[in-house]
């Protein structure tokens, strides 16, 4: 998964979505710090793939292609928050 160019839409929806929750002020304080730290840690981890994916020609061309299949599916919505 760290070397597969088809999955870099799939990687930066992950950290977005994780990013999303730890910016979240209703959401446990613990949950919003592991939220921070995986999606942090899965965009440094997905960084050099995505330089080394889009430094090939029609490289935004692929992203886009393989973002909507790598990307079925992917969700990291929490169910608990803070009544």
């Amino acid at each position: 998964m760290f070397f597969d160019t088809r999955a870099i839409g799939a990687d930066w929806q992950f950290v977005y979505e994780e990013l999303s929750i730890a910016s979240n002020s209703y959401l446990y304080p613990l949950t919003r710090v592991q939220s921070g730290v995986l999606g942090i840690g899965l965009g440094l981890s997905a960084l050099g793939k995505t330089i080394i994916g889009l430094s090939t020609p029609q490289s935004i061309a692929n992203v886009i292609m393989w973002y909507n299949v790598s990307n079925v599916g992917v969700t990291n919505n929490p169910t608990k928050t803070i009544n």
